[in-house]
């Protein structure tokens, strides 16, 4: 499992099994919002997951592209924007 502020510090990104949820540390809670991921399925459609544990994030210099690795050897990014 991994954490992940963004450059901001406004967000906390926290990887889980499969997805990783995107936490608004200025407004304390559980509200989150789940950032999409779809890969690739057996029948050839999208499947809405990251296949493994989220094991490792960072952020772009300029804060624009959050990368997260898995335990799996996927890999995932999202425009943090």
């Amino acid at each position: 499992y991994a954490l992940a502020f963004s450059p901001q510090g406004d967000k906390l990104y926290a990887g889980y099994t499969k997805h990783i949820l995107a936490f608004d540390v200025t407004r304390p809670g559980r509200d989150s919002a789940r950032l999409a991921c779809h890969v690739r399925g057996p029948g050839g459609g999208m499947e809405a997951r990251l296949p493994g544990i989220v094991s490792c994030m960072a952020f772009s210099p300029d804060g624009s592209c959050l990368a997260s690795g898995t335990y799996g050897g996927a890999i995932g990014l999202w425009d943090s924007r």
